[in-house]
């Protein structure tokens, strides 16, 4: 059973929403990267938005004992179940640092539309910096 959630966003250690990360039962959090994907800032939103590409992203695998329930309260907090959907959760093969495939959870924006529009930017770099706790975005 697939039991990491590869998050590269507000979900990250010392980012604003790590703590429903923690309260959804996250236990430990490696460095990983995902190959295929390319990530975008929105504004004003203020968070990422990941979505397929030629690039890498990295971010960290969240491990939880019991995915099954947290996968709800993150599904919530990602607006997999509003109208339109804002992100789909979907299976992918993230590397740890040491190269170790990990089949994990990601959050994939599911509003490409939104992509073209004023506010969002596709970043250069790998990684996203805002969110930070504390940080204005």
């Amino acid at each position: 059973m697939i039991q990491d959630v590869f998050v590269y966003g507000s979900l990250m250690p010392g980012c604003n929403n790590y703590p429903v990360a923690l309260e959804a039962g996250a236990h430990s959090a490696q460095p990983a990267c995902l190959e295929g994907y390319e990530l975008w800032h929105l504004e004003p939103e203020g968070y990422p938005a990941l979505r397929p590409g030629r690039g890498r992203v990295r971010g960290v695998l969240l491990r939880y004992l019991e995915v099954a329930a947290a996968l709800p309260l993150l599904d919530r907090l990602e607006g997999v179940d509003t109208d339109p959907s804002e992100y789909r959760c979907v299976i992918e093969t993230a590397r740890l640092a040491d190269g170790t495939p990990v089949r994990c959870w990601t959050y994939v924006y599911a509003r490409k539309d939104r992509l073209g529009r004023a506010g969002a930017r596709r970043l250069e770099g790998e990684r996203w910096e805002g969110g930070r706790r504390g940080a204005v975005n």
